[in-house]
């Protein structure tokens, strides 16, 4: 059975509402000076309900449009559950994907994206939002700890825990930098958890005191950072292990201004939701809610074949750098959003059109890598300029980042451009220092965050 929609939405391409933020755009073609070029979302990835949400919602919020489909994808494969999957090779693939939202601080409009989702769910499906949702990320304890099975059979036992029934976990990280450092203190789990959380495993700790157990979790996460940050924070160590290519950058701006904002249409708005209760209860019929392995159709799977062979290919005789360690994990993750694409379709197969889908999707994020860090706004000089400001307590003074943080290596010249380049992205600020008790003399000048200017 395949969805057929009862109204008719323009090509996203056609849509065009407000002014358009042409100033933010860098047009041209690729330079020395501004590496890769911005993303731009091939038509094949706004595929079925996935495309029609953003077609519908998009004349109605700032958001950048890449941005909410990937949002959509994300909150749609929680939404439908672990159930659905594919296999590559030995692993499964359900429809869960963790899109990692790539912005500046001032108009890179990630939060917006998230909440044009958000805002949807909260009307269709209260009770998904209510009891899995959450915000931030902590320890890994805490991760296994929202999602636990029950620690017994026995009601009347003493501490007896009833555990998580509904194991669909979205969650929202807007401090993704944090997450990254948290991640690496000593006696931390976060990470392995994380990475556990990603594949098709039991996730558990092994604590005598309070052991816990989360078996079928299906954990969908959406963080939140800027460029430098990511660069930044992101370390040798995230990159090898595996951390990170289960994240897909997704780079995201503002679309357009809207000042006084506009909701879309009810009507329209429930015809969707309609549609999409429509396509799960149409597959739960079919599975009887049993877990079930998609296949691909001939078609997609000749489709598929050919597309793998060539991107390894592409792939094999390229250098090692973090970017090819981030897109590593590109089949896996295409795989994953094919599933999701066929479900929205009411699917229990997946054919051509959803591999192309999840191909036009993927090759987004990894022109969103390939911008993030191979551009100004993934210079690395910046993103460990950042890093060191924010762990000096009030500030760092010109002579102290000369010395301290490059070991004198840089030219005043080189300096000067990287200083300047900090205060043009905003978020901090040259200011005098506090004068201490005593002092005298004219206080120094130092590189701090400014007020307000630390959000991801």
């Amino acid at each position: 059975m395949t969805a057929t929609p009862r109204y008719k939405l323009p090509p996203l391409y056609e849509v065009d509402p407000g002014a358009r933020l042409l100033h933010l755009v860098k047009a041209g073609p690729p330079t020395a000076a501004t590496g890769p070029p911005w993303p731009t979302m091939r038509p094949e990835a706004q595929h079925g309900l996935a495309g029609d949400f953003v077609r519908l919602f998009d004349p109605y919020t700032e958001a950048d449009p890449a941005a909410v489909l990937f949002c959509f994808l994300a909150a749609a494969g929680c939404w439908l559950g672990p159930t659905y999957y594919i296999k590559g090779g030995n692993a499964r693939h359900p429809g869960k994907v963790w899109p990692l939202l790539t912005g500046d601080t001032s108009t890179g409009a990630k939060g917006t994206a998230i909440a044009v989702v958000k805002s949807f769910w909260r009307d269709f499906d209260k009770h998904f939002v209510l009891t899995c949702t959450a915000s931030g990320l902590s320890t890994g304890e805490g991760l296994i700890r929202a999602v636990r099975d029950p620690n017994g059979d026995d009601p009347s036992a003493p501490n007896f825990d009833e555990g998580v029934h509904d194991k669909r976990l979205w969650i929202d990280a807007p401090e993704f930098a944090s997450v990254l450092e948290r991640s690496r203190r000593e006696g931390n789990s976060l990470s392995g958890t994380l990475r556990e959380a990603y594949d098709w495993v039991i996730l558990q700790t092994l604590t005598s005191g309070s052991p816990l157990k989360a078996t079928d979790s299906h954990i969908v996460i959406v963080p939140q950072i800027t460029p430098a940050e990511l660069v930044a924070k992101l370390s040798t160590t995230d990159v090898s292990n595996g951390l990170a290519n289960r994240f897909m950058t997704v780079c995201t701006r503002m679309s357009k201004l809207l000042p006084e904002g506009v909701d879309p249409p009810e009507g329209e708005v429930r015809t969707f939701g309609d549609r999409l209760h429509g396509v799960r209860s149409f597959i739960e019929r079919q599975t009887g809610g049993r877990g079930h392995q998609m296949f691909r159709t001939e078609t997609a799977r000749k489709l598929w074949n050919d597309e793998y062979h060539r991107r390894f290919a592409e792939r094999r005789d390229l250098p090692e750098s973090p970017v090819k360690s981030l897109l590593a994990r590109w089949h896996a993750n295409a795989a994953r959003m094919s599933v999701i694409y066929a479900l929205l379709d009411g699917r229990l197969e997946v054919d051509e059109e959803h591999v192309r889908a999840g191909l036009a999707a993927w090759d987004y994020v990894e022109d969103s890598t390939r911008h993030v860090f191979g551009s100004e706004a993934g210079d690395r000089d910046l993103g460990r300029l950042m890093e060191f400001i924010d762990a000096t307590e009030g500030g760092c003074t010109r002579s102290a980042i000369s010395a301290v943080l490059f070991q004198r290596n840089k030219t005043k010249k080189e300096l000067d451009l990287l200083l300047d380049k900090l205060l043009a992205r905003g978020g901090y600020e040259c200011a005098k220092a506090e004068r201490e008790a005593g002092q005298s003399g004219r206080p120094p000048l130092v590189y701090r965050r400014s007020e307000g200017g630390g959000g991801n």
